[in-house]
């Protein structure tokens, strides 16, 4: 069968089912327009312009009947198997597959308080092993920061929420937005309300979300159930996007297993300069789900307790003591390098906003909005895109010089990472050729009196890794490229905070 390659294995399995005459939901993605090097509002209409074409061309008068996402890009729509079988052979189609899949949010166990009850920072352990306290004593509390939020929706009249909502839509089954006033928000399942609240919940002088003066920009794109259309999912990211002024969606929801159809919209987020944070499942060891096992997204899971299941000490131990550095540091990299999770973050016990009063929460859906929170944080002083922002978490991860499945970067720790951002030149590396063939380096620099993690690895989508290097610093770069050849880079940064970029 010509095309067949294209095909995605959950549509193989549908097509063998299928009656003649009978239809099914698919997604047709095109091939990628040629759009890097321009801004946000080129991308867009890039890709709008671009994708509008395509679907005239290859479906015709029947393209009234598609529903067409310039993050995908391309469209969704029922078709019979004959018309799969045409697309298939057009050059111009990169790949269909099914879209019927639903998304879930990953949570094992809930507790609610009644009647509502006040929180206090103090009685919040989940902020403690990401050392949120160091955020707040800077005066980081995510002012004028955005995040974007894609869940059951959210409850604007909560006592420690009101405020905090300044966009709202909601997105029905067939994709359909309704944008409406933040007012006009409501959360019919309470997740949305739990996982906003973890971001901006509280008041900067008693904080229940990180980020407690950031606002939300909320979609709901889960129905009662906390389920949710894949076509749901796209239209409500699509939506965000368009918004100017969102760094940050955070997603704490997911499809187990490895979902392609979202791969392309995670990596059309990025290059808009918005980073995806998301939610690993709750299926336990060897087991993952998208978008938050996709390269580029930061993909986080969850945290038990600390002492009781998980010593924090033990497991845990800081990658370098405070004694100065008097010997060479250095870290080696290898890239693509695909390992997920990316980091942890507190996933048991946690406590936030639910319906009028409070829950206790556990999964990883709690987890990633821990992240989001930080990130926000971190934005108000600090302007990074994410490349950068997927860097630097990771190398302040507690397990930044050995990262595994299990753990990924491990815990990112606030502290670690204000001081990097303060002290540190910024080295970014940049690929010439990302996402093909792989090669390794070895980054290495002679540092007095800093307690810098020099290891990390190039961002799987835009090929580049940025580094924080002492300021003054002689760092020598060392690549061994695919074809065995190697290039040594060696530079002096700059005393100011700078950035410098070196290609390789």
């Amino acid at each position: 069968m010509a095309g067949k390659n294209k095909m995605g294995k959950a549509l193989k399995e549908k097509l063998f089912t299928l009656k003649i005459g009978e239809t099914v939901k698919v997604a047709v993605i095109f091939e990628e327009p040629v759009y890097r090097g321009l801004d946000r509002e080129e991308v867009i209409t890039t890709l709008e312009k671009h994708l509008e074409e395509k679907v005239k061309k290859l479906l015709g008068v029947r393209a009234d009947n598609a529903r067409s996402y310039w993050l995908l890009p391309g469209f969704i729509a029922e078709l019979d198997a004959d018309t799969i079988q045409r697309l298939l052979e057009n050059p111009e189609v990169r790949s269909i597959d099914l879209a019927e899949q639903r998304v879930k949010i990953p949570v094992t166990r809930r507790k609610i308080y009644h009647p509502a009850r006040a929180l206090f920072k103090e009685s919040l352990w989940q902020y403690k092993p990401v050392n949120a306290t160091a955020l707040w004593d800077k005066g980081l509390f995510g002012e004028g920061i955005v995040v974007g939020h894609l869940d059951t929706g959210i409850n604007p009249r909560h006592p420690n929420l009101l405020g905090k909502i300044v966009g709202w839509a909601k997105v029905e089954q067939d994709g359909k937005v309704t944008p409406g006033k933040p007012g006009e928000a409501f959360d019919d399942n309470g997740h949305g309300t739990f996982t906003g609240g973890l971001i901006v919940a509280g008041t900067k002088d008693n904080p229940l979300g990180i980020a407690p003066a950031a606002k939300l920009f909320s979609v709901k794109v889960l129905d009662r159930d906390g389920s949710g259309s894949l076509e749901q999912i796209i239209a409500g990211l699509q939506f965000i996007a368009l918004q100017k002024n969102i760094s940050i969606v955070n997603m704490s929801w997911g499809v187990e297993g490895f979902l392609s159809l979202l791969v392309q919209p995670m990596v059309n987020l990025l290059l808009l300069g918005i980073l995806p944070v998301a939610a690993i499942g709750n299926d336990g060891p060897e087991t993952s789900s998208s978008p938050g096992n996709i390269p580029g997204v930061l993909g986080v899971g969850a945290l038990d307790f600390y002492p009781k299941t998980v010593n924090y000490k033990f497991l845990y131990p800081a990658p370098f003591s405070n004694t100065d550095f008097v010997t060479p540091q250095t870290a080696t990299f290898r890239f693509p390098y695909y390992l997920k999770p990316d980091l942890l973050a507190p996933g048991v016990g946690v406590v936030s906003t639910w319906s009028k009063g409070y829950a206790s929460q556990s999964g990883s859906s709690a987890a990633a909005p821990i992240i989001s929170g930080m990130l926000a944080a971190i934005l108000e002083k600090y302007k990074l895109d994410p490349d950068t922002l997927f860097s630097l978490l990771k190398i302040s991860g507690s397990f930044a010089a050995k990262p595994n499945f299990g753990y990924g970067w491990g815990i990112p720790d606030a502290g670690k990472l204000l001081k990097y951002l303060a002290e540190a030149s910024y080295l970014k590396i940049i690929s010439q050729n990302p996402q093909k063939k792989p090669f390794e380096g070895m980054i290495s620099y002679n540092a007095r009196g800093q307690d810098f993690i020099d290891v990390g690895y190039l961002h799987p989508v835009t090929g580049r890794l940025t580094l924080p290097v002492p300021a003054n610093t002689v760092v020598k770069l060392t690549v061994t490229q695919p074809q065995g050849k190697v290039k040594t880079v060696e530079l002096t940064t700059p005393a100011s905070t700078t950035t410098q970029e070196v290609v390789i």
